[in-house]
């Protein structure tokens, strides 16, 4: 029970420290780096149908 509390009370804390980020000083400047995490969800998606084909040839 201790450990759930702790953990319940880790997240409410964390969505506060979130929340509490201070706004982009360069708007239009810089992009975040969102292709980049684009190509790694993309790496996995196809890792993951490699699987999933290689597991449907088994049958």
């Amino acid at each position: 029970m201790k450990k759930r509390i702790v953990i319940i009370a880790f997240f409410v804390l964390g969505a506060f420290a979130l929340n509490a980020q201070p706004a982009d000083p360069n708007p239009g400047g810089t992009p975040t780096p969102i292709p980049g995490l684009a190509i790694l969800a993309a790496a996995g998606a196809l890792v993951g149908a490699k699987a999933v084909q290689a597991k449907s040839k088994e049958n």
